[in-house]
């Protein structure tokens, strides 16, 4: 990891700048009384802590939200700065709601459901009234478009009327229902779900939903992801 984040290091930041930083720090390790094992130990980790930094700061300078860039190259600007976060804090969560505003309005969606609840921590309530607000935002025409992309994806599951069935896995520690997003069409990977983890509680949930209901279906993690629209975001005040 460390490694990793030295070469996106070098690859953005001047040396001279780099050995400026290198200087302060060993200074200041210096003023702290420590042996001289535990003052490299200490340098290493606030060198790769301040490599962070600065990576993500040069990043978001040369990978800004223009209206009118392809969902790949919205995507691919995106990536270029959250690939120095970790899944397991809120940066890259706090960096969507940061730059929300200037992220292409017909992105948007996809930026959040591929890109950070797929990939990474969220707040959940935050979550659902950005959802609300990105669904409030949708025009016609893109409503259509969501439509349309789904039904190529999802034709051997939907009905006449354009309803499918799906199902979700769930156990203990699942969410409920009204916040669930994540179903598939496919029984046994929802079964999969509900047994991967020791719990209580182990089921599988039968849902009938209308095409215009479905946010978005990926296949990119073998799972047949159908995405939906959950009830309470029509709660949000």
């Amino acid at each position: 990891m460390k490694n990793t984040i030295k070469q996106k290091f070098i690859n953005t930041v001047e040396k001279s700048e780099f050995e400026i930083i290198k200087s302060e720090i060993i200074e200041s390790i210096k003023t702290m009384g420590l042996s001289d094992a535990n003052q490299k130990g200490l340098l290493k980790e606030i060198i790769v802590y301040r490599y962070t930094i600065i990576c993500v700061e040069k990043a978001k300078i040369n990978n800004k939200m223009e209206q009118g860039i392809t969902w790949e190259e919205c995507c691919d600007r995106f990536n270029k700065v959250v690939m120095f976060y970790t899944h397991h804090e809120f940066n890259t969560w706090d960096y969507f709601t940061n730059i929300y505003n200037v992220i292409p309005q017909e992105h948007r969606l996809k930026i959040m459901l591929l890109e950070i609840y797929t990939c990474y921590h969220y707040r959940e309530q935050e979550f659902y009234h950005f959802l609300k607000r990105i669904l409030n935002e949708e025009t016609e025409k893109q409503r259509k478009d969501r439509m349309k992309e789904n039904k190529k994806t999802l034709k051997k599951y939907l009905d006449k009327e354009n309803f499918i069935t799906l199902y979700r896995g769930e156990n203990a520690n699942s969410l409920d229902e009204e916040h669930a997003i994540s179903y598939t069409p496919n029984k046994s990977i929802a079964e999969w779900f509900s047994n991967r983890r020791a719990s209580e509680y182990k089921g599988v949930i039968e849902n009938e939903f209308h095409l215009s209901d479905i946010l978005l279906y990926t296949n990119v993690r073998k799972e047949e992801e159908a995405m939906v629209i959950p009830d309470c975001v029509w709660w949000e005040d």
